[in-house]
């Protein structure tokens, strides 16, 4: 609903719109009006969302949205993967100590490797966090963005400065950060298999319709196209 409205609103404001209505669920954007085509996709640009004309040919989005879930399965499969390995590592006693020198280049070697992985898997996500923040708004990708992050800036700050935390705590977080984008992004990606599995349901559906209607003019019955 926060993201219906914050859309809704950006698309209000621009010049020449009437109305406009959001339907999240299909990812569509009916506006009325005489607006300016690149004007509208600008204000949602600018709102921290993505917007594009929507092309009537069915087949013709199909492919960015195969493409697009296959992203989105090799991001969550890499940070799942790489977050599974750490979490073994660190919780079967493999590693030394953080408070030993080998134990603290480790810990920093994991973090380096998280940080390549959050910026594969996660981009897209820190990237609508940015552009929400700079429109002094908040969204699901916001909440995501800090969650990992600072996961991520605690960890490398205990890796860094182990000294200056006191004893007990230098637990880093490293597979948290991953195993959470791993399980957001295959969720992102079993969304938008349904939405298109709906889709195709819902195309099918109209491919039912009769093409001719059968009426009855001055006594007589006659086929007119549907």
């Amino acid at each position: 609903a926060s993201c219906v409205r914050t859309i809704e609103s950006a698309v209000q404001s621009v010049p020449g719109v009437q109305s406009v209505s959001l339907n999240f669920a299909t990812r569509i954007a009916s506006v009325s009006g005489h607006p300016d085509h690149a004007a509208v996709i600008k204000a949602i640009s600018q709102a921290g969302y993505a917007a594009s004309p929507l092309d009537n040919d069915a087949h013709h989005h199909q492919e960015p949205d195969a493409k697009s879930y296959r992203h989105l399965l090799h991001q969550a499969a890499l940070a799942g993967g790489v977050g599974v390995f750490m979490m073994i590592a660190m919780y079967t006693s493999l590693l030394p100590p953080m408070t030993t020198s080998s134990g603290q280049w480790i810990s920093l070697l994991f973090g380096v490797i998280t940080l390549g992985v959050l910026f594969y898997s996660a981009r897209d996500i820190f990237h609508g966090a940015w552009k929400s923040l700079l429109n002094r708004s908040a969204n699901m990708d916001t909440l995501i963005a800090m969650g990992t992050g600072v996961a991520w800036l605690f960890s490398m700050a205990v890796t860094l400065f182990p000294t200056l935390l006191p004893p007990g705590t230098h637990e880093v977080y490293f597979e948290s950060a991953l195993i959470i984008i791993a399980f957001v992004q295959f969720g992102a990606a079993l969304e938008m298999r349904t939405r298109g599995q709906t889709r195709e349901a819902i195309e099918k559906l109209i491919a039912l319709r009769p093409a001719m209607a059968r009426v009855v003019r001055n006594g007589k019955e006659i086929d007119i196209p549907l």
